[in-house]
């Protein structure tokens, strides 16, 4: 019995042995899946880093297309109120342009009657004048 005890001992021994190397594996392997989970978290982390940076500029691009159009707003806005000046002079001169062509067609007029009434004139003293001749 005694060497059937030794027998059992020696086999929990060596059972005990190969125990401590596989936990000393699996120890091995775990604190490597560690140190990998660790690289998976720091990669992780840069990548939200990153994804933050992002956002960041996103939010910037975003402000900035606001401003810019409310600029364009604006430039729209003083452009349409410009536009209307334009036409408005636009039409008023073309208003005055207008009258002034309608005086000026008045003026020829009343020069033409003129000259024929000068004309006349003209007529009748030479008329006259060559009566009083005689």
């Amino acid at each position: 019995m005694d060497a059937e005890l030794r027998n059992m001992l020696v086999k929990i021994l060596e059972n005990q042995e190969q125990f401590r190397i596989n936990q000393e594996q699996f120890n091995s392997k775990l604190e490597g899946f560690e140190n990998r989970l660790e690289g998976f978290e720091n990669k992780l982390e840069g990548f939200e880093n990153r994804l933050e940076g992002f956002e960041n500029k996103l939010e910037g691009f975003e402000s900035k297309l606001e401003k810019n159009t409310e600029a364009i707003v604006s430039l729209e806005q003083k452009m349409m109120d410009r536009t209307e000046a334009l036409f408005d002079g636009y039409k008023a001169n073309t208003e005055k342009i207008t009258e002034l062509s309608e005086k000026i067609d008045d003026l020829r007029y009343d020069l033409n009657n003129f000259g024929i009434k000068v004309l006349r004139n003209e007529t009748k003293i030479l008329d006259l004048d060559r009566r009083l001749a005689k």
